[in-house]
Protein backbone atom coordinates (compact mmCIF):
# COMPACT_ATOMS: atom_id res chain seq x y z
CA UNK A 1 0.00 0.00 0.00
CA UNK A 2 1.21 3.53 -0.79
CA UNK A 3 2.63 5.21 2.31
CA UNK A 4 1.74 8.88 2.64
CA UNK A 5 4.73 11.23 2.69
CA UNK A 6 5.15 12.79 6.12
CA UNK A 7 7.55 15.53 5.02
CA UNK A 8 8.35 17.09 1.68
CA UNK A 9 12.02 16.69 2.60
CA UNK A 10 11.81 13.00 1.73
CA UNK A 11 12.26 14.23 -1.83
CA UNK A 12 15.81 15.31 -0.93
CA UNK A 13 16.95 11.75 -1.64
CA UNK A 14 15.94 12.06 -5.32
CA UNK A 15 18.96 12.69 -7.52
CA UNK A 16 17.09 14.59 -10.24
CA UNK A 17 16.27 17.57 -8.06
CA UNK A 18 19.96 18.03 -7.14
CA UNK A 19 20.90 17.53 -10.79
CA UNK A 20 18.44 20.27 -11.77
CA UNK A 21 20.11 22.70 -9.36
CA UNK A 22 23.52 21.85 -10.81
CA UNK A 23 22.32 22.16 -14.41
CA UNK A 24 20.62 25.51 -13.77
CA UNK A 25 23.75 26.92 -12.18
CA UNK A 26 26.04 25.59 -14.91
CA UNK A 27 23.97 27.28 -17.64
CA UNK A 28 24.54 30.74 -16.22
CA UNK A 29 26.72 33.26 -18.02
CA UNK A 30 29.18 33.64 -15.15
CA UNK A 31 29.95 30.50 -13.16
CA UNK A 32 32.18 30.09 -10.12
CA UNK A 33 34.20 27.04 -11.16
CA UNK A 34 34.88 26.03 -7.57
CA UNK A 35 31.19 26.14 -6.72
CA UNK A 36 30.29 24.24 -9.86
CA UNK A 37 32.88 21.56 -9.02
CA UNK A 38 31.55 21.23 -5.46
CA UNK A 39 27.95 20.96 -6.66
CA UNK A 40 28.92 18.20 -9.08
CA UNK A 41 30.89 16.40 -6.39
CA UNK A 42 27.83 16.36 -4.12
CA UNK A 43 25.96 14.52 -6.87
CA UNK A 44 28.67 12.20 -8.19
CA UNK A 45 29.88 11.14 -4.73
CA UNK A 46 26.29 10.58 -3.55
CA UNK A 47 26.78 13.15 -0.82
CA UNK A 48 23.20 14.30 -1.46
CA UNK A 49 22.00 10.93 -0.12
CA UNK A 50 23.95 11.40 3.09
CA UNK A 51 22.68 15.00 3.39
CA UNK A 52 19.09 13.84 2.84
CA UNK A 53 19.48 11.05 5.40
CA UNK A 54 20.84 13.40 8.08
CA UNK A 55 18.09 15.95 7.38
CA UNK A 56 15.37 13.30 7.74
CA UNK A 57 16.97 11.97 10.93
CA UNK A 58 17.21 15.60 12.14
CA UNK A 59 20.94 15.35 12.77
CA UNK A 60 21.92 17.78 10.01
CA UNK A 61 23.53 21.02 11.20
CA UNK A 62 23.96 24.08 9.01
CA UNK A 63 27.38 25.69 9.02
CA UNK A 64 27.51 29.34 9.99
CA UNK A 65 26.61 31.88 7.34
CA UNK A 66 29.20 34.49 6.45
CA UNK A 67 28.01 38.11 6.41
CA UNK A 68 29.18 40.29 3.52
CA UNK A 69 28.58 43.91 2.61
CA UNK A 70 28.09 44.69 -1.07
CA UNK A 71 27.44 47.93 -2.91
CA UNK A 72 23.94 48.71 -4.01
CA UNK A 73 23.62 49.30 -7.75
CA UNK A 74 24.22 52.96 -8.64
CA UNK A 75 24.40 53.94 -4.97
CA UNK A 76 27.04 54.72 -2.37
CA UNK A 77 25.07 52.69 0.17
CA UNK A 78 25.86 49.12 1.07
CA UNK A 79 23.63 46.19 1.91
CA UNK A 80 24.21 43.06 3.98
CA UNK A 81 23.97 39.62 2.42
CA UNK A 82 24.62 36.20 3.90
CA UNK A 83 26.46 33.38 2.17
CA UNK A 84 26.60 29.74 3.24
CA UNK A 85 29.27 27.19 2.26
CA UNK A 86 28.59 25.45 -1.05
CA UNK A 87 27.09 22.31 0.51
CA UNK A 88 24.55 24.23 2.57
CA UNK A 89 23.85 26.64 -0.28
CA UNK A 90 22.99 23.79 -2.62
CA UNK A 91 20.77 22.19 0.01
CA UNK A 92 18.93 25.48 0.50
CA UNK A 93 18.40 25.76 -3.26
CA UNK A 94 16.84 22.30 -3.28
CA UNK A 95 14.64 23.14 -0.29
CA UNK A 96 13.57 26.41 -1.93
CA UNK A 97 12.55 24.42 -5.00
CA UNK A 98 10.51 22.03 -2.87
CA UNK A 99 8.84 24.88 -0.99
CA UNK A 100 7.83 26.45 -4.29
CA UNK A 101 6.50 23.14 -5.58
CA UNK A 102 4.40 22.32 -2.53
CA UNK A 103 3.37 25.60 -0.91
CA UNK A 104 2.93 28.30 -3.57
CA UNK A 105 -0.85 27.98 -3.26
CA UNK A 106 -0.63 29.40 0.27
CA UNK A 107 0.77 32.75 -0.91
CA UNK A 108 -1.71 35.62 -1.26
CA UNK A 109 -3.21 36.03 -4.73
CA UNK A 110 -2.02 39.65 -4.99
CA UNK A 111 1.61 38.81 -4.13
CA UNK A 112 3.58 38.14 -7.32
CA UNK A 113 7.20 37.79 -6.14
CA UNK A 114 9.56 34.80 -6.50
CA UNK A 115 7.09 32.25 -7.83
CA UNK A 116 6.95 30.16 -10.97
CA UNK A 117 4.67 31.67 -13.61
CA UNK A 118 4.44 34.90 -11.60
CA UNK A 119 6.53 38.05 -11.56
CA UNK A 120 6.63 41.71 -12.52
CA UNK A 121 4.72 41.10 -15.75
CA UNK A 122 1.86 39.25 -14.03
CA UNK A 123 1.68 41.94 -11.34
CA UNK A 124 1.43 44.72 -13.92
CA UNK A 125 -1.03 42.83 -16.10
CA UNK A 126 -3.25 42.06 -13.12
CA UNK A 127 -3.57 45.78 -12.45
CA UNK A 128 -4.05 46.77 -16.09
CA UNK A 129 -6.74 44.15 -16.66
CA UNK A 130 -8.87 45.52 -13.85
CA UNK A 131 -9.03 49.23 -14.48
CA UNK A 132 -7.78 52.25 -16.34
CA UNK A 133 -5.28 53.34 -13.71
CA UNK A 134 -4.86 56.92 -14.96
CA UNK A 135 -7.79 58.52 -13.04
CA UNK A 136 -6.67 57.02 -9.72
CA UNK A 137 -4.27 58.25 -7.09
CA UNK A 138 -1.31 55.87 -6.86
CA UNK A 139 0.41 54.98 -3.59
CA UNK A 140 3.87 53.44 -4.06
CA UNK A 141 5.65 52.05 -0.98
CA UNK A 142 8.99 50.39 -0.37
CA UNK A 143 9.95 48.44 2.76
CA UNK A 144 13.43 49.17 4.06
CA UNK A 145 15.85 46.21 4.30
CA UNK A 146 12.93 43.78 4.11
CA UNK A 147 14.55 40.33 4.29
CA UNK A 148 17.04 41.16 7.04
CA UNK A 149 14.53 43.07 9.18
CA UNK A 150 12.00 40.25 9.54
CA UNK A 151 11.77 38.89 13.09
CA UNK A 152 12.44 35.15 12.59
CA UNK A 153 10.46 34.13 15.69
CA UNK A 154 7.41 36.07 14.51
CA UNK A 155 7.96 34.82 10.97
CA UNK A 156 7.89 31.17 12.02
CA UNK A 157 4.55 31.78 13.76
CA UNK A 158 3.12 33.29 10.57
CA UNK A 159 4.01 30.37 8.31
CA UNK A 160 0.98 28.55 6.90
CA UNK A 161 -0.24 25.49 8.80
CA UNK A 162 0.82 23.28 5.89
CA UNK A 163 4.47 24.15 6.61
CA UNK A 164 4.17 24.21 10.40
CA UNK A 165 2.60 20.74 10.35
CA UNK A 166 5.59 19.34 8.43
CA UNK A 167 7.62 18.79 11.58
CA UNK A 168 10.95 17.91 9.98
CA UNK A 169 10.81 20.91 7.66
CA UNK A 170 9.63 23.29 10.36
CA UNK A 171 12.35 22.31 12.80
CA UNK A 172 14.99 22.64 10.09
CA UNK A 173 13.76 26.18 9.39
CA UNK A 174 13.92 26.91 13.12
CA UNK A 175 17.54 25.77 13.21
CA UNK A 176 18.38 27.87 10.17
CA UNK A 177 16.65 31.10 11.21
CA UNK A 178 16.92 31.23 14.99
CA UNK A 179 20.68 30.82 15.21
CA UNK A 180 22.02 34.38 15.53
CA UNK A 181 25.67 33.42 15.13
CA UNK A 182 27.34 34.51 11.88
CA UNK A 183 30.88 35.03 10.65
CA UNK A 184 32.13 38.35 9.38
CA UNK A 185 34.32 38.53 6.27
CA UNK A 186 37.43 38.50 8.47
CA UNK A 187 36.24 35.33 10.24
CA UNK A 188 35.14 37.03 13.47
CA UNK A 189 32.15 35.36 15.15
CA UNK A 190 29.28 37.67 16.13
CA UNK A 191 25.61 37.53 17.12
CA UNK A 192 23.47 39.20 14.47
CA UNK A 193 19.81 39.99 13.96
CA UNK A 194 19.81 38.61 10.44
CA UNK A 195 16.13 38.02 9.68
CA UNK A 196 15.59 35.77 6.66
CA UNK A 197 19.13 36.48 5.43
CA UNK A 198 19.19 38.31 2.11
CA UNK A 199 21.43 36.52 -0.36
CA UNK A 200 20.42 33.01 0.68
CA UNK A 201 18.43 30.87 -1.78
CA UNK A 202 15.54 30.32 0.59
CA UNK A 203 14.85 33.92 1.69
CA UNK A 204 12.96 35.21 -1.39
CA UNK A 205 10.24 32.54 -1.47
CA UNK A 206 9.81 32.42 2.31
CA UNK A 207 9.43 36.20 2.52
CA UNK A 208 6.17 35.96 0.56
CA UNK A 209 4.40 34.51 3.60
CA UNK A 210 5.29 37.21 6.11
CA UNK A 211 2.88 39.91 4.90
CA UNK A 212 0.03 37.59 3.90
CA UNK A 213 -2.35 39.10 6.46
CA UNK A 214 -1.78 42.53 4.93
CA UNK A 215 -2.09 41.17 1.39
CA UNK A 216 -5.32 39.37 2.26
CA UNK A 217 -6.82 42.54 3.78
CA UNK A 218 -6.65 44.31 0.44
CA UNK A 219 -7.60 41.24 -1.60
CA UNK A 220 -10.75 40.57 0.40
CA UNK A 221 -11.90 44.18 -0.07
CA UNK A 222 -11.16 44.07 -3.82
CA UNK A 223 -8.79 47.02 -3.57
CA UNK A 224 -6.32 47.58 -6.42
CA UNK A 225 -3.21 46.45 -4.53
CA UNK A 226 -0.18 44.42 -5.61
CA UNK A 227 2.96 43.43 -3.72
CA UNK A 228 6.25 42.23 -5.16
CA UNK A 229 8.50 41.41 -2.21
CA UNK A 230 9.27 44.78 -0.57
CA UNK A 231 7.50 46.86 -3.27
CA UNK A 232 3.81 47.68 -2.77
CA UNK A 233 1.48 49.64 -5.02
CA UNK A 234 -2.16 50.50 -4.30
CA UNK A 235 -4.79 52.69 -6.00
CA UNK A 236 -7.86 54.66 -4.95
CA UNK A 237 -9.08 58.19 -4.48
CA UNK A 238 -7.06 60.72 -2.49
CA UNK A 239 -8.75 59.99 0.84
CA UNK A 240 -8.46 56.23 0.33
CA UNK A 241 -4.78 56.11 -0.56
CA UNK A 242 -3.87 58.29 2.43
CA UNK A 243 -5.80 55.89 4.66
CA UNK A 244 -4.10 52.92 3.00
CA UNK A 245 -0.68 54.51 3.59
CA UNK A 246 -1.43 54.94 7.28
CA UNK A 247 -2.74 51.40 7.63
CA UNK A 248 0.25 49.85 5.88
CA UNK A 249 2.75 51.92 7.85
CA UNK A 250 1.09 51.03 11.17
CA UNK A 251 0.95 47.35 10.25
CA UNK A 252 4.63 47.29 9.35
CA UNK A 253 5.64 49.16 12.50
CA UNK A 254 3.77 46.63 14.64
CA UNK A 255 5.93 43.81 13.25
CA UNK A 256 9.22 45.70 13.36
CA UNK A 257 9.42 46.84 9.73
CA UNK A 258 9.65 50.36 8.38
CA UNK A 259 9.00 52.13 5.11
CA UNK A 260 11.76 53.64 3.02
CA UNK A 261 10.51 57.22 3.01
CA UNK A 262 12.67 58.13 0.00
CA UNK A 263 10.84 55.57 -2.13
CA UNK A 264 7.35 56.00 -0.67
CA UNK A 265 5.15 58.46 -2.52
CA UNK A 266 1.59 59.33 -3.56
CA UNK A 267 1.13 60.19 -7.25
CA UNK A 268 -1.88 62.28 -8.38
CA UNK A 269 -4.06 61.03 -11.25
CA UNK A 270 -2.67 61.27 -14.79
CA UNK A 271 0.95 61.56 -13.60
CA UNK A 272 3.79 59.14 -14.16
CA UNK A 273 4.52 56.49 -11.53
CA UNK A 274 7.07 53.68 -11.40
CA UNK A 275 6.83 50.04 -10.36
CA UNK A 276 9.25 47.13 -10.86
CA UNK A 277 11.31 48.82 -13.55
CA UNK A 278 8.34 50.13 -15.53
CA UNK A 279 6.78 53.58 -15.72
CA UNK A 280 3.09 54.24 -16.36
CA UNK A 281 1.40 57.45 -17.42
CA UNK A 282 -1.96 57.83 -19.19
CA UNK A 283 -1.88 54.22 -20.43
CA UNK A 284 1.71 54.53 -21.74
CA UNK A 285 4.05 51.88 -20.34
CA UNK A 286 7.78 52.54 -20.65
CA UNK A 287 11.03 51.65 -18.90
CA UNK A 288 11.39 53.63 -15.68
CA UNK A 289 14.06 56.29 -15.23
CA UNK A 290 15.64 54.23 -12.45
CA UNK A 291 15.83 51.08 -14.59
CA UNK A 292 17.34 53.13 -17.42
CA UNK A 293 19.92 54.65 -15.06
CA UNK A 294 20.90 51.19 -13.74
CA UNK A 295 21.38 49.81 -17.24
CA UNK A 296 23.36 52.87 -18.30
CA UNK A 297 25.59 52.33 -15.27
CA UNK A 298 26.26 48.72 -16.26
CA UNK A 299 27.02 49.72 -19.85
CA UNK A 300 29.28 52.57 -18.72
CA UNK A 301 31.25 50.20 -16.45
CA UNK A 302 31.53 47.63 -19.24
CA UNK A 303 32.83 50.31 -21.62
CA UNK A 304 35.48 51.39 -19.12
CA UNK A 305 36.53 47.77 -18.49
CA UNK A 306 36.85 46.90 -22.17
CA UNK A 307 38.70 50.14 -22.92
CA UNK A 308 41.31 49.20 -20.30
CA UNK A 309 41.58 45.67 -21.70
CA UNK A 310 41.88 47.07 -25.23
CA UNK A 311 44.85 49.20 -24.24
CA UNK A 312 46.48 46.46 -22.19
CA UNK A 313 46.10 43.75 -24.85
CA UNK A 314 46.35 45.94 -27.98
CA UNK A 315 42.93 44.84 -29.22
CA UNK A 316 41.71 46.17 -32.54
CA UNK A 317 38.63 48.38 -32.84
CA UNK A 318 36.69 45.51 -34.35
CA UNK A 319 37.66 43.00 -31.66
CA UNK A 320 36.79 45.38 -28.81
CA UNK A 321 33.45 46.23 -30.40
CA UNK A 322 32.70 42.56 -31.01
CA UNK A 323 33.34 41.60 -27.38
CA UNK A 324 31.19 44.52 -26.18
CA UNK A 325 28.29 43.56 -28.46
CA UNK A 326 28.52 39.88 -27.54
CA UNK A 327 28.12 40.81 -23.86
CA UNK A 328 25.18 43.08 -24.65
CA UNK A 329 23.43 40.42 -26.70
CA UNK A 330 23.50 38.10 -23.68
CA UNK A 331 21.98 40.75 -21.45
CA UNK A 332 19.45 42.20 -23.86
CA UNK A 333 18.35 39.14 -25.83
CA UNK A 334 19.55 36.12 -23.87
CA UNK A 335 21.90 34.97 -26.64
CA UNK A 336 23.95 32.04 -25.27
CA UNK A 337 22.41 32.63 -21.84
CA UNK A 338 20.46 30.40 -19.46
CA UNK A 339 16.83 30.26 -20.55
CA UNK A 340 15.81 31.34 -17.05
CA UNK A 341 18.27 34.21 -16.91
CA UNK A 342 16.89 37.72 -16.88
CA UNK A 343 17.27 39.63 -20.12
CA UNK A 344 15.72 42.90 -21.17
CA UNK A 345 13.64 41.45 -23.98
CA UNK A 346 11.91 38.86 -21.79
CA UNK A 347 11.37 41.32 -18.96
CA UNK A 348 10.33 44.52 -20.72
CA UNK A 349 9.09 43.87 -24.25
CA UNK A 350 5.80 42.09 -23.34
CA UNK A 351 4.50 45.15 -21.47
CA UNK A 352 6.05 48.13 -23.25
CA UNK A 353 3.86 50.08 -25.65
CA UNK A 354 6.41 52.77 -26.55
CA UNK A 355 9.97 52.74 -27.83
CA UNK A 356 10.94 56.11 -26.35
CA UNK A 357 13.43 54.85 -23.75
CA UNK A 358 14.71 52.11 -26.05
CA UNK A 359 15.72 54.86 -28.51
CA UNK A 360 17.62 56.67 -25.75
CA UNK A 361 19.36 53.48 -24.70
CA UNK A 362 20.32 52.53 -28.28
CA UNK A 363 22.10 55.86 -28.75
CA UNK A 364 23.86 55.46 -25.40
CA UNK A 365 25.00 51.93 -26.24
CA UNK A 366 26.46 52.96 -29.59
CA UNK A 367 28.32 55.83 -27.95
CA UNK A 368 29.84 53.54 -25.32
CA UNK A 369 30.85 50.89 -27.86
CA UNK A 370 32.73 53.58 -29.77
CA UNK A 371 34.37 54.82 -26.57
CA UNK A 372 35.49 51.32 -25.57
CA UNK A 373 36.95 50.75 -29.04
CA UNK A 374 38.78 54.11 -29.30
CA UNK A 375 39.18 55.51 -25.80
CA UNK A 376 37.62 58.82 -26.90
CA UNK A 377 34.30 60.66 -27.04
CA UNK A 378 34.53 62.54 -30.33
CA UNK A 379 32.92 62.90 -33.75
CA UNK A 380 35.79 60.99 -35.36
CA UNK A 381 34.47 57.88 -33.62
CA UNK A 382 31.67 57.67 -36.19
CA UNK A 383 34.27 57.19 -38.94
CA UNK A 384 36.50 54.86 -36.94
CA UNK A 385 33.55 52.77 -35.72
CA UNK A 386 30.84 53.18 -38.36
CA UNK A 387 27.37 51.75 -37.89
CA UNK A 388 28.05 49.33 -40.76
CA UNK A 389 30.85 47.77 -38.69
CA UNK A 390 28.54 47.39 -35.69
CA UNK A 391 25.96 45.57 -37.82
CA UNK A 392 28.69 43.38 -39.35
CA UNK A 393 29.64 42.13 -35.88
CA UNK A 394 26.04 41.41 -34.81
CA UNK A 395 24.85 44.64 -33.19
CA UNK A 396 21.04 44.67 -32.98
CA UNK A 397 19.37 47.86 -31.71
CA UNK A 398 16.78 47.38 -28.99
CA UNK A 399 14.24 49.30 -31.05
CA UNK A 400 14.59 46.87 -33.96
CA UNK A 401 14.19 43.87 -31.67
CA UNK A 402 11.19 45.46 -29.98
CA UNK A 403 9.41 46.06 -33.29
CA UNK A 404 10.09 42.45 -34.28
CA UNK A 405 8.58 41.33 -30.96
CA UNK A 406 5.46 43.43 -31.48
CA UNK A 407 5.10 42.43 -35.14
CA UNK A 408 5.52 38.66 -34.79
CA UNK A 409 5.69 37.51 -31.19
CA UNK A 410 5.56 33.79 -32.00
CA UNK A 411 8.59 33.96 -34.31
CA UNK A 412 10.43 36.71 -32.42
CA UNK A 413 13.33 34.62 -31.10
CA UNK A 414 13.98 33.04 -34.49
CA UNK A 415 13.91 36.50 -36.09
CA UNK A 416 16.47 37.82 -33.58
CA UNK A 417 18.76 34.85 -34.21
CA UNK A 418 18.42 35.38 -37.94
CA UNK A 419 19.27 39.08 -37.60
CA UNK A 420 22.34 38.15 -35.61
CA UNK A 421 23.18 35.38 -38.06
CA UNK A 422 23.19 32.77 -35.28
CA UNK A 423 22.05 29.26 -36.15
Amino acid sequence: MFEKMTTILEELSEKQIWQHIYDSYSERNFVDKNKQKEYLSIINNFDYERIADSVLKETFKFDLARKHQINKIDSQKKKDIYIFPYRDEMLLKVIASLLSKHFSMHIAANCHSFQKQRGAKTAFRWLLNRADLSPHFCLKLDIRNFFNSIDPTDFLKKLPDAIRSDGVLYRLLQQLLLNEKVLLEDGKLIADKKGLMAGTPIAPFLSNFYLKTLDDYFWERQILYVRYSDDIIVFGNEVEVKAYAEKIENYLQNIGLELNTEKTKIYPPHTKWHFLGFSYCCQTIDISENALAKMKGKIRRLAALLNRKRMKNSWSIEKTSYIFIRRLNKKFYGIQADQNELCWARWFFPLLNTNKTLHILDRFVQDKIRFAATGHHRKLNYKQVPYSLLRKINYLPLQSAYFMFKTDFENYEQMVLAKLRIK
